[in-house]
């Protein structure tokens, strides 16, 4: 299980916008124009593997992103994410948990 755990905090990584420090759609995508020779520079592509997890988050019911998106994105804790929502935090985890499962197995189980 640590594996997609340490995948998904990659994932997130590529989502999260280094100059405010929130998420957003693309933020491996923004390029920068240096003034000094007017070349331009994009941020590293994502790797395949990231590629392949993050179409399997999209794939994921629109609740369960909700929680991914909020448990690798929110440094709040995990009482204040589950309230963010209106469920228990037992609930929270216990998804989180079945979320991490279920990606697991897709991603690393899929071709045995």
């Amino acid at each position: 299980m640590d594996r997609i755990k340490e995948l998904l905090r990659e994932w997130a990584s590529y989502h999260i916008d280094r100059r405010h420090g929130w998420p957003t759609q693309a933020a491996f995508a923004t390029e920068r124009v240096q003034s000094s020779n007017r070349s331009t520079e994009t941020y590293q592509e994502m790797p395949d593997i990231i590629v392949k997890l993050n179409t399997e988050v999209e794939r994921l019911a629109p609740g369960f992103k909700q929680i991914l998106r909020l448990e690798y994105f929110d440094r709040r804790p995990q009482k204040v994410k589950a309230a963010v929502l209106g469920i228990p935090r037992e609930v929270f985890s216990v998804r989180l948990r079945f979320i991490h499962e279920q990606l697991d197995h897709l991603m690393f189980e899929e071709g045995l």
